[in-house]
């Protein structure tokens, strides 16, 4: 793997995400006790190599409380950072975790199946928060549900059995034959 002109193949985690790289996982990994704000007061704090103290709340910084509530204005979730994170909804969840996940000003986003578990119109929501993140952060989306993939994405790779199948922008995957074969009958309606 590369990015920009840097190897990341063997690095840690750690190193990957100084040089750029932040993920959020299918699985969400959240402090349900703590509020929201204080989960992304928790992620900047994680990414200050000069401070990290333990035994001092995070919120004593007023400048990370600052930045925390400007991640969680970012991910549209900036009127509920007061909540516990366990009342949050499923995509709310998914929200706070790609904050959390920007708290490291990634230069890629990895986002394993955000969608997973929504319902049609909270997946949409995502999406179009999705599509304003990929305004200065490089977004990249593992998902199945296409109607998401194609309404999100400017260039589309297509894997079957861990193979490249095909690689484009969505019109031209839509048009793809393989793919067409694979995942895009023509019953589903997906013809041009």
């Amino acid at each position: 793997m590369w990015l920009d002109e840097t190897d990341i193949t063997h690095l840690s985690l750690p190193q990957r995400v100084r040089c750029g790289v932040a993920r959020s996982y299918q699985i969400s990994s959240i402090f349900l006790d703590f509020t929201v704000v204080e989960n992304v007061e928790l992620a900047l704090q994680a990414t200050d190599r000069r401070s990290f103290r333990f035994f001092r709340p995070a919120s004593t910084n007023a400048a990370r409380v600052r930045q925390a509530q400007q991640l969680l204005d970012t991910v549209r979730l900036g009127d509920v950072g007061g909540l516990s994170a366990k009342r949050l909804s499923h995509r709310q969840t998914r929200q706070l975790e790609i904050a959390m996940a920007k708290a490291s000003s990634p230069k890629v986003l990895l986002l394993d199946e955000p969608m997973a578990g929504m319902a049609p119109d909270e997946a949409e929501r995502l999406a179009l928060l999705l599509r304003s993140l990929a305004a200065d952060t490089a977004v990249l989306l593992v998902e199945h549900d296409m109607d998401i993939v194609f309404s999100t994405s400017d260039r589309i790779s297509v894997l079957c059995e861990g193979s490249l199948i095909a690689s484009g922008s969505p019109k031209e995957i839509k048009s793809d034959p393989a793919v067409r074969s694979l995942y895009l009958p023509d019953d589903i309606g997906w013809s041009e």
